[in-house]
């Protein structure tokens, strides 16, 4: 299974998981696909992710994705009221920057997951957004990791040997 995915998307389903569980993840007005991919990601580690920072399939079949493949939303979160296109595309540019991975990269979800988790750090200084607590976004992405049972700790010697 391959999924083109932005990354924070990856550690937007993550966190979500890991802070209210999998009865979370229903269909949204806005008609995006978040509940699919996180149901068909969540726990399948195996599957092929193309790291994108552009719309992608979670993104697909929003109301607000433009023909021309552009969000035409607003994130209302920030004063004056900021692109969201403009604002995922910063953020993702910086996610693969930290992580020194190229757009476009394919990699296996459980690759991506344990870079993130060794760059979390840094990673955690951009991911959070306008009003959220980055102590608890942070303790749910642990716990998102260890209720999909990741051995990350286990794997991480593994991941540098590649």
């Amino acid at each position: 299974m391959k999924f083109t995915l932005r990354p924070h998307h990856i550690l937007d389903i993550i966190v979500q998981f890991g802070g209210k569980g999998m009865e979370s993840f229903q269909p949204h007005p806005y008609g995006h696909a978040v509940h699919t991919v996180a149901q068909s990601i969540l726990g399948n580690s195996n599957c092929i992710v193309k790291l994108v920072a552009e719309a992608d399939d979670i993104c697909a079949p929003c109301k607000y994705l433009s023909p021309e493949r552009k969000c035409t939303d607003v994130i209302t979160a920030v004063q004056p009221p900021v692109s969201k296109q403009d604002y995922n595309d910063r953020l993702d540019q910086q996610i693969l920057s930290i992580l020194t991975i190229e757009p476009g990269t394919e990699l296996l979800l459980d690759k991506y997951l344990k870079l993130t988790f060794i760059h979390f750090n840094d990673i955690s200084e951009v991911f959070v957004h306008p009003n959220q607590d980055g102590n608890q976004k942070a303790r749910d992405f642990l716990w998102g990791l260890q209720q999909l049972q990741y051995d990350i700790f286990n794997d991480l010697e593994k991941l540098f040997l590649e």
